[in-house]
């Protein structure tokens, strides 16, 4: 089975995973969207797939395309493998590290030299 058969938004009306614009009806569509992923068994693999197939617009495994911008510019490496590893916190500080909201592997999240 795909793990899309088992993803929480399937039964959501797509549109509420790619909300347009800042306003605060936008916002309010955006938190609406993520509180779904919160529940969501397959988060991971949702948005290592994200990243894999570079999904530029919506929310994807818990993120918009900011937050996955901002993960793939700041957590992401090349190892051998041609995959990486990014962890993702929660309210991430220097002095205390939080403790690991979710950890993928995703191939496409390489940094170029």
């Amino acid at each position: 089975m795909n793990w899309g058969d088992h993803a929480a938004c399937r039964t959501e009306e797509p549109e509420l995973f790619f909300p347009t614009g800042t306003t605060q009806s936008a916002l309010d569509q955006l938190i609406q969207a993520k509180s779904v992923c919160q529940h969501c068994p397959v988060t991971s693999e949702c948005l290592a797939w994200a990243l894999d197939t570079g999904q530029r617009a919506g929310v994807w495994g818990g993120l918009s395309e900011e937050e996955r911008d901002r993960l793939r510019r700041e957590h992401s490496h090349t190892v051998d493998t041609g995959t990486c590893l990014i962890t993702v916190h929660a309210g991430q500080a220097a002095a205390a590290p939080s403790r690991p909201l979710l950890t993928i592997r995703a191939a496409a999240c390489r940094r170029q030299s």
